[in-house]
C-alpha cells in the first residue's frame, strides 16, 4: 500500500492532509515570484509544509485508503497504524524517511522531528502545464549603440553652433562698449545719459527726454546747423554728429545682441528624452554614455519610479523640437520625445 501516495493525490485538492498519531501536512498558497539575482520566474504554487501537533484523526486519508482499496475503515486504519510504527521506527535509528514528491523527514540534533519539502512538484491545479523558466535581461546597450554615431554628429553641430555664438558675443561687445563711450568723450551729446532708454536699439534712432526748464541741447545743435547763412559752424561738428549716428543705426546684429543675452540669462526648460527606464542602473549606464560623448547627460526621475535620460537640454521648444525631428529623421525606429521642466 503506497500511503505516501495516497497523500500526495490529497494535495491536489485539499489543504490539510493529516498522518494520525504522526503529524499532518499543510499546504499554502504561493504566488507568482521573481528571483532577479538568478534571473528566474516561478509560476504560483502550494508549498507543502508539515506540522507535527496536527495528529488527532479526521477520518480523511483512512477514508480515501479505504475507499481506493476496497478494505474496511477498521483494516485501513490498522495499515495507516503500522506505516507510521514503522516511520517513527527508522527515524529512531537515525535514517532518513523520503516520501516521493513530498519531501524527507529526519531527526535533528535535539531529536525533533524535522521535514525538508521537495518543491519539485507543483500542487497548485491552476497552476498545471507552468513551470520555472530562466529569462535573459534585456541589454540596454544595443539602444546605446545606436544613437552613437547621431550623438557625434550631434557634438559637431554644438560644438560649431557655441563658435558662433562666442563669435558673435566677440563682435557685440565692443560695440556695446563704443556706443557708451563715444557720447562721453565726444562731449556731442550735452544730457544725461540716464535719460536713454534701450529701446533706441530696436528702434533705430536716438529718443531724447527735453527737459521742462530750458530748451535740449539737441535742438540748439540742429538748430545751428540748419541756418544756410551761417559759416561759422566747424567742420568737425558734422563729422561728429555723422559718427554719433553711424553708431545709432543699424550697426547692432540683433541676432547678436539676442545671443548675448541667450547665454547670459537662458535656463533649460525643453529636453530631448532618449530612454525612459524602471531600473535606475540601466539609466546610469546609458547616461555615463552620453557623457563620455561629450554631453552633460541628465537624468529625471519621476513620481512613479522611472527614470528618463536626456540627450539634449534646450531653452526653447523650437529648438528641441528641431532636434527631435533630427533625431526621429536619423533613426525613425526610435521613439524619442520632449519633456518639458
Amino acid at each position: 500500500m503506497n500511503i505516501p501516495g495516497e497523500i500526495k493525490d490529497l494535495l491536489y485538492h485539499q489543504d490539510c492532509v493529516i498522518i494520525p498519531e504522526f503529524g499532518g501536512f499543510v499546504a499554502n498558497y504561493k504566488s507568482a515570484e521573481v528571483d532577479y539575482d538568478r534571473n528566474v520566474f516561478s509560476p504560483p504554487s502550494k508549498e507543502i509544509g508539515f506540522n507535527n501537533q496536527l495528529v488527532h484523526n479526521d477520518g480523511l486519508l483512512i477514508s480515501t485508503i479505504s475507499m481506493s482499496t476496497g478494505l474496511a475503515y477498521p483494516d485501513a486504519r490498522n495499515n495507516v497504524r503500522e506505516f507510521v510504527e514503522d516511520v517513527q521506527k527508522r527515524l529512531s535509528k537515525g535514517k532518513n524517511v523520503v516520501f516521493d514528491d513530498l519531501g524527507t523527514f529526519y531527526l535533528g540534533k535535539d531529536k525533533l522531528l524535522q521535514f525538508e519539502p521537495d518543491r519539485s512538484t507543483n500542487f497548485l491545479t491552476a497552476s498545471f502545464g507552468l513551470s520555472s523558466f530562466e529569462y535573459h535581461e534585456l541589454e540596454e546597450y544595443d539602444v546605446r549603440k545606436k544613437i552613437q554615431p547621431k550623438l557625434k554628429n550631434q557634438q559637431i553641430g554644438n560644438n560649431s553652433r557655441r563658435s558662433r555664438i562666442l563669435k558673435r558675443s566677440l563682435i557685440a561687445i565692443p560695440i556695446l562698449v563704443t556706443l557708451a563711450l563715444v557720447p562721453i568723450k565726444t562731449d556731442l551729446l550735452n544730457f544725461d545719459l540716464g535719460s536713454l532708454s534701450w529701446k533706441m536699439f530696436e528702434k533705430k534712432e536716438l529718443v531724447y527726454e527735453e527737459p521742462q526748464t530750458e530748451k535740449s541741447a539737441l535742438q540748439v545743435t540742429e538748430a545751428t546747423f540748419s541756418e544756410s547763412e551761417t559759416n561759422n559752424a566747424p567742420e568737425s561738428a558734422e563729422e561728429d554728429i555723422s559718427l554719433s549716428e553711424s553708431f545709432t543705426e543699424d550697426k547692432i546684429p540683433e541676432e547678436s545682441v539676442s545671443a548675448t543675452e541667450a547665454s547670459i540669462v537662458a535656463v533649460e526648460r525643453f529636453y530631448v528624452i532618449a530612454g525612459s527606464f524602471k531600473n535606475k542602473g540601466n539609466a546610469n549606464r546609458l547616461n555615463n554614455d552620453l557623457i563620455n560623448n561629450g554631453y552633460s547627460g541628465k537624468i529625471f526621475e519621476t513620481s512613479n519610479g522611472f527614470f528618463r535620460v536626456a540627450i539634449s537640454g534646450h531653452t526653447y521648444f523650437s529648438e528641441a523640437k528641431k532636434q527631435l525631428r533630427e533625431h526621429q529623421t536619423t533613426h525613425p525606429g526610435e521613439h524619442y520625445w520632449i519633456l518639458e521642466k
